[in-house]
């Protein structure tokens, strides 16, 4: 478990890294306007549009990862967002390296073949919705090869729950 540990913990490491894209402070601004008025916005209150008038459709499928960011914003400010963030996509390639382990591969060969994967999403690890459907996807591979593999049911308990969850962060969750 050694061998995990210090694999998932770089995983994070690599990925605790500020964030650069602007849309991770609508999406919180988004969440907080929820928190606030205990209801989803029917338009945009942050964006004006080309004729300088508010009033832009506002995409209402991300509203509990909104939410989430805004809960982990207030617990923690920048630091938790960025934590949230790392762990996510260290969760993701965990999850993927431990699919890779149940197909018997070794540990050595499975960090080897997740590289390349890792460097790339380097370029693009930041907090949006995408991210949690990243997560969600491995999720839901690693529970099913375990029951395909494994032979066992327990897996799928939590996949309605894990379903619940991902269709209210992104759209995404239609891969699953």
């Amino acid at each position: 478990y050694i061998v995990q540990i210090i694999f998932l913990t770089g995983l994070f490491l690599v990925f605790f890294t500020p964030m650069e894209l602007g849309d991770v402070w609508w999406h919180l601004k988004t969440g907080e306007w929820i928190w606030e008025n205990h209801s989803l916005p029917h338009e945009d209150p942050f964006s004006i549009n080309p004729e300088g008038m508010r009033g832009n459709p506002v995409l209402k499928s991300f509203w509990l990862f909104q939410l989430i960011i805004y809960g982990a914003y207030l617990l923690g400010g920048i630091y938790a967002l960025i934590s949230l963030k790392a762990s996510l996509f260290a969760g993701s390639f965990f999850l993927i390296e431990r699919i890779c382990r149940k197909y018997g591969l070794s540990s050595t060969l499975g960090f080897i073949l997740l590289v390349p994967a890792v460097y790339i999403a380097t370029s693009y690890d930041e907090l949006r919705p995408q991210s949690a459907t990243m997560f969600f996807f491995a999720l839901t591979l690693y529970l099913l090869e375990s029951k395909r593999l494994d032979r066992s049911y327990k897996p799928f308990a939590v996949l309605p729950l894990i379903m619940l969850l991902w269709s209210n962060m992104h759209g995404g969750y239609v891969s699953g």
